[in-house]
Formats: C-alpha cells, structure tokens, sequence
C-alpha cells in the first residue's frame, strides 16, 4: 500500500515552492484536496517576492501584496487571502531551495 502521509503534508502548507531548472512552480491551496499551481522564472518570482501591482509573467498577470492583516494574491481570475507569516514562510522556502 502506497504511503499516503507524504502526499498529505504538502498539502499542511498554505503556499508550498519547488525550485527547480530555473522555474518556481508555486502551489497555492484551495482545499486539503485541491491547489492550483502558478510557474515563474527565478528572476520572476524574485520581483514577485518583492510585492508586485500587475507585473506580467509567465504565469500571467499577478498581483501579490502585504495588506494589512493578510497576504493577498490574484493571478488568473483565482484570488487568495493568506495570513501574513505564509509571505515570510515563502520567501524561506524560496531562498533555502535556490540557494541549495
């Protein structure tokens, strides 16, 4: 029987990264069951980090700003509200991948 707790844990993050070939596939959840995946350019998700108003990317337009008491994402017609430590948790999943 295939073991099914690994599968689960991915799902435990609101926002979980996988850096590789110079892409950033970040996946958004919707539901334990459910996230719908946005893919980047390194270079792309570095500026997306950095809170971005409608920067064009691969994964379309994208708007990812630190509001007042939550992280607010739109891109695609799907919008998230996250709490704010899900930005800073992230960017520590972002930066210890990339940098190996």
């Amino acid at each position: 029987m295939k073991d099914t707790k690994n599968i689960k844990d991915s799902f435990d993050l609101p926002i979980k990264v996988y850096v590789e070939n110079n892409e950033v596939h970040c996946s958004l959840k919707v539901s334990d069951f459910c996230t719908r995946v946005l893919t980047f350019t390194v270079s792309e998700f570095e500026e997306v980090l950095k809170e971005c108003s409608g920067l064009e990317t691969s994964a379309g337009r994208i708007w990812w700003e630190l509001r007042t008491d939550f992280l607010a994402i739109h891109c695609s017609g799907w919008n998230w509200r996250f709490p704010l430590d899900t930005h800073w948790n992230v960017i520590k999943q972002f930066e210890k991948q990339k940098n190996g």
